[in-house]
């Protein structure tokens, strides 16, 4: 029996005469699929934003990303950046991010209350199993005689990851920096600058890696440094520099990234599996 409605419902005919409607024959509704505009998907239903865990993969063979993104460089509120660690944190998982390093600026002055404090959070939030943040530091601005104390100090003060802040230049950072973290033999030399070829032989025998970042400025050099780690055998990360949420990118950005250094998808995939190598090596 037909129904009196102003309205059009998908499944039944248009109003006739009288402004009754009528029943579309059962027959004729089987296999209808209402589907939803694309754009109305959800966020979390898209599973981009709200992974299912910290290693699903992403399975986008044609833009060369396998992995979510693995960020062993950036800054919470304990030095220059603008959020708690907590907040970063939340922000990197919305992102896809399955592992992260914090590692606040530091020296003589404030290393021992960051490390203390980044690893008081760390042992906090790591009881989700889905996600490791991880406590590190990065060494700022040393004079290069004070180096090697610093790095043992950051390690002995439970630093997992040893980020050095080489001679970008974006900054006046002191000539012969980038040797002596090196030679002190730091996880991680962020943004080197024009790194030399002797820099990277020397980074080859002490295990030491050469970030590619996204961060504008240090970015600079990104293609010289992948050039000459390329040539010479040293291992390479991609970091972020984070300082701020809008920092903060995914695997597919980060992926663009390395390719504007001159590398390509092999290369990047490798970065990936270097940065999950450096965390299971220091016990992260």
């Amino acid at each position: 029996m037909g129904v009196k409605t102003g309205f059009h419902h998908p499944l039944v005919s248009p109003p006739i005469k009288g402004g009754r409607l009528k029943e579309i024959p059962r027959s004729l509704t089987i296999g209808v699929v209402h589907r939803q505009p694309k754009n109305s998907l959800s966020r979390e239903a898209s599973g981009r934003i709200f992974p299912k865990g910290p290693f699903r993969a992403a399975k986008d063979k044609k833009k060369g990303v396998d992995d979510p993104m693995i960020d062993l460089h950036t800054h919470s509120f304990l030095s220059d950046g603008v959020l708690i660690p907590s907040e970063l944190v939340r922000r990197a998982r919305v992102a896809g991010y399955r592992a992260m390093a914090i590692t606040d600026h530091a020296d003589e002055s404030n290393i021992e209350a960051v490390l203390k404090q980044i690893a008081k959070v760390a042992k906090q939030l790591n009881t989700d199993k889905s996600f490791r943040l991880v406590p590190g530091v990065e060494l700022t601005h040393i004079p290069p005689a004070h180096i090697p104390l610093m790095v043992k100090k950051a390690r002995a003060l439970g630093a997992k990851v040893v980020v050095g802040h080489g001679e970008t230049l974006a900054e006046p950072v002191e000539a012969g920096t980038n040797e002596a973290f090196i030679k002190a033999g730091i996880d991680i030399l962020a943004h080197p600058g024009l790194v030399t070829a002797g820099e990277a032989r020397m980074a080859v025998k002490k295990s030491v890696h050469f970030e590619i970042t996204s961060r504008g400025g240090h970015s600079l050099t990104n293609g010289h440094v992948a050039a000459v780690a390329k040539k010479y055998g040293v291992k390479m990360v991609l970091n972020t520099d984070t300082h701020s949420p809008g920092d903060l990118i995914t695997d597919e950005k980060a992926l663009k990234v390395a390719l504007g250094a001159g590398l390509d998808e092999d290369d990047f995939r490798r970065m990936q599996e270097n940065a999950k190598e450096l965390l299971k090596k220091n016990r992260a």
